[in-house]
Order: structure tokens, then C-alpha cells, then sequence
């Protein structure tokens, strides 16, 4: 058997299953057991199988293998910059009849079990409705959504996180950034600017994001682990005015503003423009759009944390599409993508410079 090349029915007959079962190990769909799943992945290594790319081509032409997407809507400019990254890898492997349909939700700050299931559940459940083969969720940390990915799950339609994660979920994998280590990563570059001494006004938006969360929490180590000098006061308020603002505040008194908020860095900083209190402070954020890159041009941003929207995107759809059509699961369930620092010197806006931060992409 080894001097011909093994295909699936050859690859059941020696686990003793049915070709059914060996194509959900070889494309990591429910249904089996890890052990079955794990001795047919290991017949399929000993000889060496390789999927028939070309075959199965030509056998999935005027197919369709839909692919469910839900992003969040608000801040448009990140999540348009996720779109078009998962058009980008979908675009790629169209000949195997790759589809995917993008649907958003929006909802607001303060919100509950409740707001998620009027903007997600309908949608997530129509995915399974119309015989969607995957889908990729931007989650909420609420037991609704966590039960919808299940669901999805349960039905064999394979699920990916993107962004945020739910873990104790059926999901397949998650890609997104580390935000523990963007926070980290922040507040080295907040120490880096102070050379170690001030006081610094960390800024997290008042509504649950894990996201957020990390990054404070990261924030908060990194800068007692390496910058006892500097004072920290967070300010958890629901409005950006209130943070900096608040009768129980004076910004004068900070010489840097940390806004792990990526929706409302350039509105921190139009603030304090206004009030006349920048020009002798530092401001750090997260997330690239237009406007940050103006005030970063300008000097009035320092630098931008980015996550990569647009990898982010782009990667989950590819390794989602390489589980499916070719049987390749992911190294790990849990997949990070770079985080980047833009300042001033490296925010360089050319037409000549292959950088998806500063091109228009609507792939």
C-alpha cells in the first residue's frame, strides 16, 4: 500500500471505520472521538497522504462552500480592515468554491444577555438555516453566545473565534491578538517616553470587553515590574470627557494618557486639544485609522499599538479554509497574530509602500 497513493477508503479500511468517520478526523469536524480522531490522523502521517488538490477541484466545481461571517461593526475603520482580509484569503481558494457571507453587529456600551441576543442570535442561527459549511464569530463574553457556538458546533458546522475568545467553547481554534501583551507592551513604551518617572492616566472604556480588560491588566504588571517611579490612575468612566474632565480630576496634573480604547483615541486627543492641555503631554493608544495618523504626523500622538485587523482576518479564513478543504488543522487552538508599534518615523503614507495599515484595501 505504501508504494501507491492511499486515499481516504484505503485510509478507513485500516482504522476499521467508515470513510464518513475518516473525513471528519481529516477535516476536524464533530462526530467522533478524539481517540478515533487521533489513530486516523496518525494512519494518515504513517502513509504519507496528500490530498488530490486537482480532483478535488474539478469534483467541487459549481459547488459552494459557504462561509458565515460576523463582525462587529463599531469601530468601522478596524473591522473593514477584518473584512477585507477575510475577502482576501476567501479570494484565493475560489476555485474550491469558497463563499464568504459577512454579516455585522452593533451593540451598544452597556450591554446585556439581552441587546446580544436581538443583534447575534437571529443571524448566528440563520448561518445554520441556510447550510453555512463554517463560520467565523466575533464573540460576546456572555453564556448566550457561548451557547449559540455550541449550537453551531452541534449542527457540524465548524466555528472559529476571531478577536475575542470564549474558550470553554466548542469552537475550533481562535486567532486575535494577546491584548495581556499589547497592555505590556504599552506600558513599556509609556515608560520608555518618561524615562521611568510621572504620572500617567490609563484610560479603559466603561462597557465589558475582555479585550480591554487584558490590556489594562497588562498594563498595570508590566509597569510594576519595571517602572515602580511612575504613578498610574485608571479611569474606568462610561465617556472619554469623563475620564479626563470629572470634578474629581485634574488632567494637568498627568504627564501621559494611555487609551486602551481603540474607539476613542482621536477623540481623547481632539479633547484635549481643545482644552489647550497636549502640547506638553504624551499620548499612547491602540488601533490606526485616518485620523491617528494625522495627529501622529503631527506630534500629538506618540504612538499606536496595533492589533492587525486586516491579518486577523485574513488568517482566520485561510486556516479555516485549509481545515476544510485540505484536512490541515492548526498547530494550536489558540493562534496570535504580531502586534505592532507605529510612531511618527515608520508611519510613512506612500502608494509605494505594501502596508495594509496605510493602504485603502477593499478587497
Amino acid at each position: 500500500m505504501e508504494s501507491k497513493k492511499i486515499t481516504l477508503s484505503d485510509i478507513a479500511k485500516i482504522a476499521g471505520v467508515t470513510i464518513g468517520t475518516v473525513d471528519r478526523a481529516m477535516h476536524n469536524r464533530p462526530g467522533i472521538s478524539e481517540e478515533t480522531r487521533k489513530r486516523i490522523l496518525e494512519i494518515a502521517k504513517k502513509y504519507n497522504y496528500r490530498p488530490d488538490l486537482i480532483g478535488r477541484s474539478l469534483s467541487m466545481k459549481g459547488k459552494k462552500i459557504k462561509i458565515g461571517v460576523l463582525l462587529r461593526s463599531n469601530p468601522s475603520f478596524f473591522w473593514d480592515h477584518v473584512a477585507g482580509g477575510i475577502r482576501a484569503a476567501a479570494k484565493e481558494v475560489e476555485v474550491f468554491g469558497v463563499e464568504p457571507i459577512i454579516e455585522f453587529y452593533q451593540i451598544p456600551k452597556d450591554f446585556t444577555d439581552d441587546d446580544y441576543v436581538n443583534a447575534c442570535r437571529d443571524k448566528l442561527r440563520k448561518f445554520a438555516e441556510d447550510k453555512n459549511n463554517a463560520c467565523i464569530v466575533v464573540p460576546l463574553h456572555l453564556r448566550s453566545c457561548l451557547e449559540d457556538i455550541n449550537y453551531l458546533t452541534e449542527k457540524e458546522i465548524p466555528t472559529v473565534t476571531l478577536n475575542d475568545d470564549i474558550e470553554d467553547s466548542k469552537r475550533i481554534f481562535h486567532i486575535g491578538p494577546d491584548n495581556y501583551q499589547s497592555g505590556r507592551l504599552a506600558a513599556q513604551l509609556a515608560g520608555d517616553f518618561l524615562a521611568g518617572k510621572g504620572r500617567v492616566l490609563l484610560y479603559t472604556a466603561g462597557y465589558s470587553s475582555y479585550g480591554y480588560y487584558y490590556r489594562k491588566v497588562g498594563f498595570m504588571d508590566k509597569m510594576r515590574e519595571s517602572f515602580p517611579s511612575i504613578q498610574v490612575v485608571e479611569r474606568n468612566n462610561k465617556t472619554i470627557e469623563e475620564a479626563f474632565f470629572g470634578e474629581d480630576i485634574d488632567i494637568r496634573s498627568f504627564d501621559l494618557v494611555c487609551n486602551v480604547d481603540g474607539d476613542t483615541v482621536s477623540k481623547g486627543v481632539d479633547l484635549l486639544v481643545q482644552s489647550n492641555d497636549i502640547r506638553r503631554m504624551k499620548y499612547i493608544g491602540f488601533e490606526i485609522n485616518d485620523q491617528a495618523k494625522e495627529y501622529l504626523s503631527k506630534g500629538l500622538i506618540q504612538g499606536i499599538i496595533s492589533q492587525d485587523g486586516f491579518s486577523q482576518g485574513y488568517f482566520a479564513m485561510r486556516m479555516l479554509c485549509e481545515s476544510l478543504i485540505f484536512g490541515k488543522k492548526p498547530k494550536y487552538d489558540t493562534m496570535y497574530v504580531r502586534i505592532d508599534i507605529i510612531l511618527k518615523e515608520n508611519m510613512i503614507i506612500n502608494d509605494r509602500i505594501v502596508n495594509p495599515y496605510f493602504m485603502g484595501i477593499s478587497v
